[in-house]
């Protein structure tokens, strides 16, 4: 019996867990943190399955400067295993690669220093 116990237990904090840690990631693609300083435009979310992979797009809204984006990211994003490819030379857009899966985060100026951030995700199958 006490096994059933320890095992619900695990179950409880595993669950417990991916519930606090999914608040620091986008819901469009799961496993890609976001800023609790971004708020993810949930209305813009497209994920396209495929027998060759799965492409998703989504856009995030802040009033944080670009260079706070990139900063965070390329802090953030390594520790989840992805790779900074490419850094534009305006720091308008970022690419990551992680095994066969790519990143786009591209950001725009939109009015009133209020910045739009797409994210571009491609991953072919293994």
């Amino acid at each position: 019996m006490s096994k059933i116990i320890y095992l619900n237990f695990l179950l409880f904090i595993f669950i417990f867990l991916k519930i606090a840690w999914s608040e620091g990631f986008l819901e469009c693609i799961d496993d890609i943190p976001i800023s609790l300083e971004f708020t993810e435009n949930y209305e813009e979310c497209l994920n396209f399955n495929s027998d060759s992979g799965v492409i998703s797009m989504v856009e995030a809204n802040t009033l944080i400067d670009p260079k706070e984006i990139i900063k965070y990211y390329t802090k953030i994003l390594p520790s989840f295993g992805w790779k900074i490819k490419e850094l534009s030379k305006d720091k308008s857009y970022m690419i990551f690669n992680r095994d066969k899966d790519v990143l786009e985060i591209s950001i725009f100026l939109m009015e009133n220093n209020f910045y739009k951030i797409s994210y571009n995700f491609l991953s072919l199958v293994k």
